[in-house]
């Protein structure tokens, strides 16, 4: 309930009125100026004690009886996948599977991976980049070697060798595998590997709060070891 304070001058114009009607009208803003028969139906008792602290609810309540309008709040942007040449979303993963989810963000890693290295081989004798679709073993016989030999796509970038016996030449080969990894806690779809001729193999999971596909025994960045790498056997730096 609220009470509404009148300001020192009326109430002390008011405590000469002799009639609580008088008084009750006299308490009326001007707004309220046709109303007041109604005014003086409500229980609202004025005396000489009371006179300054006057509850005036349900007058506002008749007055401004339509409902406030409460601001509606914005609902979260949904993950999606930039475009690093047009800032651009790609699309939007949240009203996607999760296989749909890491078979996108899969495929536009191998995008990004295959337009930067496109945009070195000028500068770079030899570099070379093969990109492949899906495929199926039927000749293996474990369910490891299955999923070792078949895979959602590929890309192998061939670096040619030099006179370096340590960093000259060596393909670096990433593959997109379906399935879960062992040993990696959480609900995954799939994760891709990465063979690199100077620091090994590799598996990543894509994190879809940060879009990084993160390695999966310390959280490095693909991305980043991939670039780490390629610049000590290549000239320029990848535009990721």
């Amino acid at each position: 309930m609220k009470l509404y304070r009148l300001s020192s001058s009326v109430a002390r114009s008011l405590n000469g009125c002799r009639s609580s009607s008088t008084m009750a009208t006299a308490l009326i803003p001007s707004v309220f100026e046709n109303h007041s028969s109604k005014m003086s139906q409500l229980p609202v008792p004025i005396s000489r004690n009371n006179i300054q602290m006057i509850n005036i609810d349900a007058l506002l309540a008749r007055q401004f009886s339509t409902a406030t309008r409460r601001k509606r709040r914005g609902s979260a942007r949904s993950p999606t996948f930039e475009d690093s040449q047009s800032n651009t979303s790609v699309l939007t993963v949240d009203n996607l599977s999760h296989n749909e989810q890491f078979q996108t963000a899969a495929n536009h890693l191998f995008d990004k991976i295959e337009t930067s290295i496109e945009k070195l081989k000028g500068c770079n004798d030899g570099l070379d980049i093969e990109r492949s679709g899906p495929y199926v073993d039927n000749t293996v016989n474990t369910q490891e070697e299955e999923r070792n030999k078949s895979h959602e796509g590929q890309i192998a970038i061939h670096i040619p060798p030099s006179g370096d016996t340590f960093w000259g030449g060596g393909t670096y080969t990433l593959t997109i595998h379906f399935g879960s990894i062992d040993g990696v806690d959480g609900v995954h779809s799939g994760y891709v590997s990465m063979q690199s001729p100077l620091s090994g193999t590799f598996t990543y999971i894509y994190n879809v709060r940060t879009r990084e596909w993160e390695g999966t025994e310390d959280g490095h960045s693909l991305l980043g070891m991939f670039t780490r790498d390629f610049i000590r056997q290549c000239r320029g730096v990848p535009d990721f």
